[in-house]
Parts: C-alpha cells; sequence; structure tokens
C-alpha cells in the first residue's frame, strides 16, 4: 500500500490500514471481534494521543517505523540520481460494492446519517448541527476503510434508540444504556 498522508485527520484513521496490511497484533485481535481491537486501540492509542500524552506520540513513533518507509520526492542517492521517480499523478475512481456484513454495517450507518439530515432539515438545524453531520460522514469513511474502524455497541445503541423513537439525550435513553 503506498499512500501520501496515512493518516489524514485523526490517528484513529490508521487503525484500518493496520488491519488491512494485517500488521500484528492488531490483525490477530480483529480475529477475535471487531470491539477488542478498537477497545484496545482507543485505550492505548487514542485517547492517550488526544490528551496529548508524550508515551502516546513514541509509541505511534515506533509503530509507523515498524511499517512505514518514508522517502521525499526531493531524496537523492549518492550518485545525484533522484531516490524516487514517481510517475505523474493518476486518479482513478473504481467502484466497490460491499457485500454481507460489511454492506449491512456501512448501509445502517447511512440510514442513520440521512435520518438525521433529514430531521435537521425539518427542524431548521442544519447550521447548529453541521458537525454531527461531519462526524455522520467521518463514521462512513471509517466503515469504508474497514468496518472495524467502528464501535459496533455504538451502532447497536443507535439503532436500539431509533427503533424506540427515542432522539440522543432524550427521554428514555438512559433504559438503552444498560443494553
Amino acid at each position: 500500500m503506498m499512500s501520501g498522508t496515512p493518516a489524514c485527520n485523526v490517528v484513529e484513521d490508521l487503525l484500518g490500514q493496520l488491519l488491512f496490511l494485517k500488521v500484528e497484533p492488531y490483525c490477530r485481535m480483529s480475529l477475535t471481534g471487531s470491539k477488542a481491537v478498537t477497545d484496545y486501540w482507543q485505550e492505548s492509542i487514542s485517547d492517550a494521543w488526544r490528551e496529548e500524552d508524550t508515551d502516546a506520540l513514541e509509541v505511534v513513533h515506533n509503530l509507523l517505523s515498524r511499517i512505514l518507509i518514508r522517502h521525499s520526492k526531493s531524496q537523492r542517492l549518492a550518485t545525484g540520481e533522484a531516490m524516487l521517480e514517481l510517475p505523474p499523478k493518476e486518479t482513478r475512481t473504481l467502484l466497490v460494492e460491499a457485500e454481507g456484513s460489511e454492506a449491512f454495517v456501512y448501509h445502517s450507518c447511512e440510514g442513520e446519517a440521512v435520518r438525521q439530515a433529514h430531521r435537521m432539515r425539518r427542524e431548521g438545524t442544519l447550521n447548529q448541527e453541521f458537525m454531527r453531520l461531519v462526524a455522520y460522514r467521518d463514521r462512513l469513511l471509517r466503515v469504508c476503510s474497514h468496518p472495524g474502524n467502528l464501535d459496533l455497541q455504538h451502532l447497536n445503541r443507535d439503532i436500539l434508540l431509533r427503533e424506540r423513537g427515542v432522539r440522543e439525550g432524550g427521554a428514555g435513553e438512559e433504559e438503552v444504556e444498560g443494553l
């Protein structure tokens, strides 16, 4: 896999790539259930990173140095030749159809995002809740990278809340919390 930007926005962007590349121990943990790997990543990497813990920076740096080779376009060999000659940039769009559980998870998230966008438009709260729409989009992008990037308990909670007609932060939400 070649990427100029392995993590676009947040450190969580790396997890799907680690799973795709079958990097130990993350790929092994994903076999035991997506919750195990997301919990481990959340506790040992994401939370510490968000708190700007210097140990988290070292952990991520050590992890990336084991699996990445970093070169710049301007690097030269001792002979003066370019170390890396890249062909002209080519952009292709490949449509890939998700199947099975991946499609189910994606369509569940997509449906929730659409329902919330319609609700916001109906209630006239699109501007106030714009960042929530961005969060839904980011969730869909994470799912496309790898369904293991999504906390399935959160998805189950969203589905249960929707089935019971409970809006986030509304009455009845506490009944679902224990599920």
